[in-house]
């Protein structure tokens, strides 16, 4: 059969191809003419980093020996077979490796001197490398004339014939690595959703955990129950951070040990990665520090930071999770409630959430979150031999879900929680179906598990400029004061009668009533636990809307709460949490502060008392002497003067008489003023004391009924002057 023009074509192409193929097969391990350019003064021409197979290393004597490996994804692995058997720091090995391959010699040595005169007899650092193909040795030798820091250096290639080479400071100090360095610092690396199973044996008894669903763990025992989430995430955070200050000997460390060591096994979804190891004692060159004794997965004995004993020393009872749920808020996609035939869905939605009950509402972020959170974070008491019945547990009537979010729908968490009776003082009883445990909840985490409306509320609760406001009556047990807009438009104390409003404090009082804007709301309306029922300080404010109409609220402060302070607008109306500066503002008293004159222009003279010592300043023209002359240098007068000038209250602490323990029977400081126009007036300091967390004076001024505190830093001036 005769073969056409284009076959033969085709069959040429092939035996190319083939041709082609059998060259980069016999030639894949040779370097290239690009790669070879410019290597012409390395140490080592032909050597690649990627090509090593086994690196030995040998420091005065002793020796340490790396095999390259690779892990289950083909990376590779780099293990210590001399002088112990583990894996090797990876990086430090390639960033070696790397050096060796790039380092450049300065020049050849000439045949001819003795090994003994280069120091190359008993080198300081022998190298061996080995390839799949070739083997490096090299060996260095003593300082070389020149440059600093150069030395010798012999190289063998296979059983070639040695060269001797000079190379900088440089690669020396990259060659010239601790063996120590080639360890991995890392004690007790493991990734903890390997982890299947914990042991711990401890001065506090044992403690095992089992894993659970959801990347939870179960406390083994008599009954199983949830562990702590945070408590079990602390373990792991404090056993990535067991890191090797210092490696030790297996015998130093076992003895170093000491009576209450603990054993700790974390049994891994792969049986060769299980970690076990001894910790405790006094690391023998640091106190500071403990001892650690890795048994397997392979053997390794260490120093180490003391960080972990903490949760080593809990018992069983420590690790029981007392929350109701244990999710995270961002890994909650959906909240459900259920109580009889009413429902509350709350499910996460783009930048925010959409809350189903009856109708569809959209709700921020914030808020949703807010609602979220104040269920993870309800914490109570295990009840013991609980009969679900009688706490209204069983049958299953009202409860709370939480759905987490996943990939796939086998991995999304449903922590389902029965809502149950309240006991007499108001504490609720749930049931976690997780692990059929009863938590009873304080009464205040209750109001969590309630279906309510408090996410449709608008944060804005009120929104008024000054010229709308009309009135406040700010109650308090100290007396009663009422703020009121005159037909002058101007403002006007008309309780305590005889006093003036401060012009600073009224604007603030107004403006923080027309702008009150809540952290979150947290019910309906007031169950009775939120401090209303002894509150101490409400305001009932009036204000003139854009249509003429006016509008009148009670606000009522209840107690403190992480986030502020709860209070309500209206008798029977939703609870929020206003910021402790708005209670704060509400709080300060509103008569005037400008008692007294405090410029030196008002006055014609001063005198300070304290002690049975006294000073005045008297006017002479445009000027203050001193009198006597004798008491305070004439310089210093000016200086005086500008601290009396800030001697500004901070607030009016209340009106009526004195009260006996401001300490005016026995004053601090006296200041007597005489005025350029008025009568004259004493300012008396009491006692010191502390408010609003500020050190003060408490402040009496003739003629005005009413006690103000003032900062102790202001008074010192003066009284330092005496």
């Amino acid at each position: 059969m005769r073969l056409s023009r284009s076959t033969w074509l085709n069959v040429g192409l092939i035996v190319l191809a083939c041709g082609s193929l059998a060259v980069v097969v016999a030639t894949r391990d040779a370097v290239s003419s690009r790669d070879s350019e410019g290597r012409e003064q390395n140490l080592l021409s032909a050597f690649r980093a990627a090509d090593a197979q086994r690196l030995e290393l040998t420091i005065d004597g002793k020796k340490v020996a790396i095999l390259r490996g690779g892990d289950a994804a083909g990376a590779s692995t780099f293990r210590l077979v001399e002088p112990v058997k583990e894996l090797a720091d990876a990086a430090t090995v390639d960033k070696f490796l790397s050096a060796l391959a790039d380092a450049r010699r300065l020049r050849p040595v000439d045949p001819g001197p003795a090994p003994s005169a280069l120091g190359l007899d008993k080198p300081s650092l022998q190298i061996l490398v080995q390839t799949a193909k070739q083997t490096y040795r090299l060996a260095l030798g003593g300082a070389a004339p020149a440059p600093s820091g150069a030395r010798y250096v012999r190289v063998v290639v296979d059983q070639g014939a040695p060269s001797t080479v000079v190379v900088g400071k440089s690669v020396v100090e990259d060659l010239s690595i601790d063996l120590d360095a080639f360890r991995l610092r890392s004690l007790t690396e493991v990734g903890e959703a390997d982890v299947t199973h914990i042991d711990i044996q401890g001065p506090k008894g044992r403690v095992t955990l089992q894993r659970g669903t959801a990347g939870s763990f179960l406390l083994e025992g008599p009954s199983s129950v949830l562990a702590d989430r945070a408590i079990v995430k602390s373990l792991f955070f404090q056993l990535s951070r067991l890191s090797a200050s210092q490696f030790l000997k297996e015998s130093e460390a076992t003895a170093a040990l000491g009576p209450d060591a603990a054993h700790v096994e974390l049994t891994t979804r792969d049986p060769k990665q299980t970690l076990r190891f001894d910790v405790g004692g006094n690391c023998p060159s640091d106190p500071s520090q403990l001892v650690l004794v890795r048994r397997a997965p392979d053997a390794q004995s260490a120093c180490t930071t003391r960080e972990i004993e903490a949760t080593l020393r809990l018992a069983r009872d420590d690790f029981e999770d007392r929350h109701a749920f244990s999710l995270h808020v961002d890994e909650v996609e959906e909240l459900d409630v259920s109580s009889g035939k009413s429902k509350f869905a709350l499910v996460r939605k783009g930048s925010g959430f959409v809350l189903h009950a009856g109708s569809e509402a959209q709700v921020e972020l914030e808020a949703g979150n807010q609602r979220i959170l104040a269920l993870l974070e309800a914490e109570g008491e295990q009840v013991e031999n609980a009969k679900l019945g009688e706490l209204g547990l069983e049958p299953k009537a009202n409860s709370v879900t939480l759905r987490s979010a996943a990939a796939r729908d086998s991995e999304v968490v449903l922590q389902v929680v029965r809502v149950g009776n309240k006991d007499p003082q108001g504490n609720l009883l749930v049931y976690r179906e997780q692990d059929g445990v009863v938590l009873r909840l304080p009464r205040e985490q209750a109001r969590a598990f309630a279906i309510d409306s408090t996410l449709l509320y608008a944060r804005k609760l009120t929104e008024f400029g000054l010229s709308s406001f009309l009135s406040a009556e700010l109650e308090r047990p100290s007396g009663r004061e009422l703020l009121r807009r005159a037909p002058n438009q101007e403002l006007e104390l008309e309780t305590p009668a005889g006093f003036s409003p401060d012009g600073v404090l009224s604007a603030d009082l107004i403006q923080t009533l027309g702008a009150l804007t809540a952290e979150r709301f947290v019910s309906d309306r007031d169950d009775g636990s939120f401090g209303f029922g002894h509150s101490t300080l409400g305001v009932r404010f009036t204000f003139k809307n854009g249509d003429g109409s006016k509008t009148e609220h009670h606000l009522r402060f209840g107690d403190e709460t992480a986030l502020g302070v709860f209070a309500t607008l209206q008798d029977d109306g939703p609870v929020f949490i206003l910021p402790r500066a708005v209670r704060d503002t509400c709080d300060a008293l509103l008569i005037n502060r400008s008692v007294f004159p405090s410029s030196a222009e008002a006055l014609n003279g001063l005198t300070l008392e304290a002690h049975g010592r006294s000073l005045r300043l008297v006017r002479q023209g445009d000027h203050f002497s001193v009198a006597p002359p004798s008491t305070l240098p004439a310089e210093s007068s000016g200086d005086l003067l500008e601290a009396f000038a800030n001697l500004r209250p901070e607030a009016g602490l209340h009106t009526g008489p004195a009260r006996p323990e401001e300490g005016f029977q026995n004053p601090t400081l006296t200041v007597h003023l005489s005025p350029r126009v008025g009568p004259a007036q004493t300012l008396s300091f009491g006692a010191g004391d502390s408010w609003r967390a500020t050190r003060v004076f408490y402040l009496r001024v003739s003629g005005v009924d009413a006690t103000f505190v003032v900062a102790q830093s202001k008074v010192r001036a003066l009284r330092d002057a005496l």
